[in-house]
């Protein structure tokens, strides 16, 4: 945690000469994009309580976001997990866990402060024990008066991986499908001339499985999970964070995320 602070306050000594990207929700996409030809650093927080006789989580996320052209931006997270008590290292051992590689493609403008949007994330398993997953999704977002809504629907398929509970040949995880979901609403506190220094929300994030083993807690039960997020921009700087909470049994409970992202 010493490094994510010195992180956090170099962070805060950057000129506030640009603007950064900003979005107020922990997993769905707003209709704003990273300016054209710019570059941002993004450095995402995780605390997983799984509620199973698995350890807890954190997990840390870190990379650059860069958009090519005004309609598209594209990212390569490097994903660090350390567990808590109860998992099969010391407590406190963490490694890298996977390498996640996104891509937004704004289809249609919809206004001035809407679009039509596609995306797809790829995650590359480093950790044997988790699998390789590939979502495609499409998303709808806007911005009205003071509030920014969205919500996004996909499709995941998760592949490769070893389950160390199985012996013998057949210790590969099960092939995974599901349909994940988000949706979002914030609202401004406190308006600004180019993006509000402050929004409060509610958001919505989960997925219906359809086959294998969800990718949260490795079970076979859907999930979803509500909660408040509160973000908040100045200058090259923004900040997002919430709690989202069960909505129904055989999941994490809570997920707590922290986004910040720097425009470079």
């Amino acid at each position: 945690m010493r490094r994510a602070n010195l992180f956090l306050g170099l962070l805060l000594l950057l000129p506030a000469t640009a603007r950064a990207g900003r979005r107020p929700f922990l997993y769905a996409q707003d209709a704003t994009m990273v300016a054209e030809g710019d570059v941002e650093v993004e450095f995402w927080l995780d605390f997983i309580d799984v509620q199973t006789d698995q350890p807890d989580k954190w997990r840390v996320w870190l990379g650059p976001r860069w958009a090519p052209f005004e309609w598209i931006e594209v990212s390569a997270l490097t994903i660090w997990q350390q567990t808590g008590p109860g998992a099969t290292s010391a407590p406190g051992a963490g490694s890298l866990w996977a390498e996640q590689l996104e891509a937004r493609l704004r289809a249609l403008k919809l206004g001035e402060r809407g679009a039509l949007f596609g995306q797809i994330d790829y995650r590359i398993a480093i950790q044997a024990t988790i699998a390789n997953q590939v979502v495609p999704s499409l998303g709808i977002a806007g911005r009205w008066h003071r509030f920014d809504g969205t919500a996004q629907v996909g499709y995941a398929h998760g592949f490769g991986g070893i389950d160390p509970t199985i012996m013998g040949p057949d210790k590969g995880l099960r092939d995974s499908n599901a349909i994940p979901f988000r949706a979002g609403l914030a609202v401004d506190v406190i308006r600004g001339e180019i993006a509000p220094p402050l929004q409060l929300g509610v958001e919505i994030a989960g997925e219906a499985l359809l086959d294998g083993l969800n990718d949260f807690n490795k079970t076979d039960h859907s999930h979803a999970n509500l909660g408040p997020t509160v973000s908040a921009a100045r200058g090259r700087l923004w900040l997002t964070t919430g709690v989202l909470f069960p909505l129904v049994e055989h999941q994490p409970s809570p997920f707590f995320r922290l986004l910040i992202g720097v425009a470079l």
